[in-house]
Parts: C-alpha cells; sequence; structure tokens
C-alpha cells in the first residue's frame, strides 16, 4: 500500500490479492477522531468508512463528505511528512463512470466528494483505489 488513502474492497483481501496493512482494524469513527486531534497511527486498517455514510441521511450524505474532506485536507502535509499508510476496507465494490463510486446496499457514494479528482485506479478490476494525501 501507498503512502495516503488506500480504499480495497474485502473481497479482494479475502482473496488473498492484497494484505491487511495493520491485523487490528480501527473504525472509521476513530480514526476521524485521531485526524482531527492529529495523532495518526503509522499505519492503520480503517472500517467502516461505507457505513458512516449509509447511516446518514441521504440529504445529508454530500455535507458529511465534504466535512471529512476538509479533516482529511487540515492532515495532509503531516501525512507527507510522517508517511502514513491508510487502507480503508469497502464492503462491496468500487465502480467509475464520470467519477468513481462507492457501492454499499443501494447507496452509491460519489468519492469524488471526499478524494477530488486525486483518486487513482491500481487495476482495472477497480479493488484498489489510490489517493496521495494532497487532496
Amino acid at each position: 500500500m501507498e503512502v495516503g488513502y488506500n480504499l480495497v474492497t474485502r473481497k479482494a483481501i479475502e482473496e488473498g490479492k492484497y494484505k491487511l496493512v495493520k491485523e487490528k482494524p480501527i473504525s472509521i469513527v476513530e480514526f476521524l477522531r485521531r485526524v482531527k486531534r492529529k495523532t495518526l497511527p503509522k499505519e492503520a486498517t480503517i472500517l467502516g468508512f461505507e457505513y458512516l455514510f449509509y447511516y446518514c441521511k441521504e440529504n445529508e450524505r454530500k455535507d458529511l463528505a465534504i466535512y471529512v474532506r476538509k479533516l482529511l485536507t487540515e492532515i495532509a502535509e503531516l501525512i507527507i511528512q510522517q508517511g502514513n499508510v491508510f487502507q480503508f476496507v469497502v464492503e462491496e465494490s468500487l465502480s467509475k463512470n464520470k467519477d468513481f463510486v462507492l457501492n454499499y446496499e443501494k447507496m452509491k457514494l460519489h468519492l469524488n466528494w471526499i478524494f477530488g479528482n486525486r483518486i487513482e485506479a491500481e487495476n482495472a478490476l477497480l479493488d484498489w483505489l489510490y489517493v496521495a494525501p494532497n487532496i
């Protein structure tokens, strides 16, 4: 995994294509707490990314995504300095039409709302997306 944000599907991990960065994952809520405090682990596997948005009211998802983007923007320099690697394990699939999308149940979360246009597909299967720290 690369320095910055790595979104990987659970299926790809279960198939052995990728390994967990950390065997003991943290929740998305704990991760965002650490982001807010600027006390980042060197490496972290983060679970629950899609749940944060799935259980949010549909008309508030974009606002929440913009808030998360703001938090991540504030730590960009710190990640570059420290070389942090963050791996978000997503439960269902990632796709791309015009934008990259995280699919969960019937929700389609536009990842560009959070990561802007810095998202890169690491392969044609779209089971690993990479985003540099300076979103």
